[in-house]
């Protein structure tokens, strides 16, 4: 059994893929979150200076070493069997 989270399947219409970038370095070197991101951040739990809805976050090679981690409570996790 795996565990996704992220209950809007990337569509930037929830909040339960919330992660935090571990340090504002990291953060800043990520792309600008848009409004509606940020919008959408508003409902997160846990809400920080350098969190992002990882389903927004565009991975590229240099990112390479950016950590993020899960925020100390998730919502709505959906489990696949």
């Amino acid at each position: 059994m795996t565990q996704n989270i992220g209950a809007c399947q990337g569509e930037c219409a929830c909040s339960t893929c919330h992660v935090i970038a571990s340090s504002k370095e990291h953060y800043l070197s990520l792309d600008s979150p848009t409004e509606k991101e940020n919008d959408m951040l508003d409902l997160a739990h846990g809400l920080t200076e350098t969190s992002r809805l990882a389903c927004q976050l565009r991975m590229k090679r240099d990112l390479s070493g950016v950590e993020i981690t899960l925020p100390g409570i998730t919502q709505d996790v959906q489990k696949d069997i």
